[in-house]
């Protein structure tokens, strides 16, 4: 028996014991393939092939798989000749012949037609309830795949609409009746022209986002979302100051311009204010006697 094993295998096995039970196993292996080869290439011989250890491990799966597949082929078979050999066909009671030869043409017709029916239907023969029920199911069903082709069907007639019309349109344009525009030349010039712009429109447009974001990048904002509130709040103070200095302001304005009439105007009302507090002692005075 060819153990197909290298020259050094003797020696090495001497110094290393796993490596010598290692090749052992791979002799026995290499043995189960050539035998497996040879009883599938009989009567003809195996052809010459690398033998290596790819080789060997895509031999090995693809014998244990071709086992397996005979193995599960025989169980197959086994069973199939089990089963037909355990068959055994019923002779048709007598009654039930004696009544299907008593039946007429179209009675045999019917009772064929309920038969199939039935079998079709996987219902009981005798249960007409249930054969019914089966057949309400089915016209239920063919109702409502009836119903919903139809829109698939319009979807399709469109679809074929536009085939046509997009065919026709294609033979138009290769037919030799067939005239480019006039004002095409001038439309495709223009048409250039704009896109030579909007290309330097955009180039330019890119060149100042650009500088914009670099110009951000080198003096960033001074101001934070905090200085923008302390900046609120005193704006707020300083709106109350005004309101304060508006409510003052506003008693100056029956004065007249010129400063000196202003002073007498001022001396008046100071004088007035006096008449007043004597007039309200008084008054005080005279509650209090009372």
């Amino acid at each position: 028996m060819d153990l197909h094993l290298n020259d050094d295998w003797a020696t090495s096995a001497v110094f290393s014991p796993s490596l010598a039970r290692q090749q052992q196993h791979q002799a026995k292996e290499w043995s189960y393939i050539d035998q497996w080869l040879q009883a599938k290439y009989h009567p003809r011989p195996v052809p010459p092939f690398e033998r290596n250890m790819d080789t060997l491990r895509a031999l090995t799966a693809l014998a244990a798989a071709n086992e397996a597949a005979d193995e599960e082929r025989a169980s197959q078979l086994e069973f199939k000749q089990n089963i037909l050999s355990s068959y055994r066909p019923k002779r048709p009671d007598d009654k039930i012949i004696r009544i299907r030869e008593g039946l007429n043409r179209d009675a045999g017709k019917a009772l064929d037609s309920v038969a199939s029916a039935s079998v079709k239907l996987g219902a009981d023969l005798g249960n007409v309830s249930q054969n019914r029920e089966a057949l309400l199911y089915l016209t239920k069903e063919e109702c409502q795949i009836e119903h919903s082709i139809l829109p698939e069907e319009q979807t399709l007639k469109t679809l074929v609409a536009d085939i046509q019309e997009a065919e026709e349109s294609l033979r138009k344009f290769h037919s030799e009746a067939y005239e480019t525009p006039k004002d095409l030349p001038a439309k495709l010039a223009e048409w250039t022209r704009t896109i030579k712009i909007l290309q330097q429109k955009s180039a330019e447009y890119k060149d100042r986002a650009t500088s914009l974001q670099n110009a951000y990048r080198r003096n960033p904002p001074r101001y934070t979302i905090e200085n923008l509130v302390e900046l609120e709040n005193e704006i707020l103070e300083l709106q109350d100051h005004v309101r304060s200095l508006n409510g003052q302001v506003k008693a100056y304005t029956l004065l007249p311009p010129d400063p000196k009439a202003a002073q007498r105007k001022i001396e008046e009302a100071k004088e007035e204010l006096e008449m007043l507090k004597s007039q309200r002692e008084e008054l005080y005075q005279g509650l209090a006697r009372s």
